[in-house]
């Protein structure tokens, strides 16, 4: 806190680490949020493709089977 105001230091989240995909990896992922966002307008359950973008994301973050479950349980 600095008076009333939170204070968020810059050091702490510079070291959150943030992966870059490569262009392929980006457009799976666009395509995927493309055909969420279609699913989502016509009222269309998308949990198939919201599956298949945390997949993704584990493997750009090289999570093993232990930090999924984890996450998955949040």
């Amino acid at each position: 806190m600095q008076g009333t105001n939170y204070q968020v230091d810059k050091a702490p989240i510079m070291e959150i680490p943030i992966y870059k995909p490569t262009e392929t990896e980006g457009k799976k992922i666009a395509t995927l949020v493309d055909k969420i966002t279609a699913q989502k307008k016509q009222g269309q359950n998308s949990k198939a493709n919201e599956t298949k973008i945390d997949v993704l994301v584990y493997k750009l973050y090289d999570l093993t089977a232990v930090e999924i479950q984890i996450i998955e349980n949040l």
